[in-house]
């Protein structure tokens, strides 16, 4: 996760592909790893991706570098921006619990249980995750609790 914090090029706002598919994969996987081209009801615009990721990254650095916040307090304030930013047409909210639980790892934490279920299926988990989301986007302060 440090290398992602110093500016990888997977986190350095240029494009990217995460995955490296072989041409036999179907077509609907070739837009894997790379940003949305397009807006959507949910993210920042399109064109600003790559700002965003940055900005995000170098708050994120600059958080763990001052001590500004505690290790789980900077690991749901970088999750719920990477969700808020929307970088992918599909499997955000995925991406940012694994980056997540990447950075709580780098900095010496157990990864978030995210509830000890799949949050991909349907469930009360889910329907409670998706609305701290929305209450985080609401609130000055970031409700810690799911």
């Amino acid at each position: 996760m440090r290398a992602i914090l110093r500016g990888s090029r997977v986190w350095a706002g240029q494009r990217h592909e995460v995955l490296s598919l072989p041409a036999t994969e179907p077509q609907f996987w070739r837009w894997a790893g790379k940003h949305r081209q397009s807006n959507k009801n949910l993210g920042v615009d399109a064109y600003r991706i790559p700002i965003e990721l940055r900005q995000l990254l170098e708050d994120c650095r600059y958080w763990i570098d001052n001590s500004t916040y505690e290790s789980d307090e900077i690991a749901v304030r970088f999750h719920h921006r990477l969700v808020r930013i929307h970088p992918y047409p599909s499997g955000n909210g995925r991406q940012a619990r694994l980056a997540t639980d990447l950075l709580l790892v780098d900095l010496g934490r157990k990864p978030f249980s995210w509830g000890r279920v799949n949050l991909v299926d349907a469930s009360k988990t889910r329907t409670q995750y998706f609305a701290a989301l929305r209450a985080a986007s609401l609130a000055p302060r970031i409700p810690i609790g799911i």
